[in-house]
């Protein structure tokens, strides 16, 4: 779902930009009490 797409979409900001986990969530506009969820997928 929604967020398996997510992680995948962390993941590739995190490879192709070299951001962290929280720059790239950030980026996605993930709120920041689902960030810790995120977080624990990677």
């Amino acid at each position: 779902g929604t967020e398996k797409l997510n992680v995948s979409y962390i993941r590739i900001l995190m490879s192709k930009l070299k951001l962290t986990a929280k720059q790239a969530m950030d980026m996605l506009e993930i709120p920041q009490k689902d960030q810790e969820k995120y977080l624990s997928m990677l």
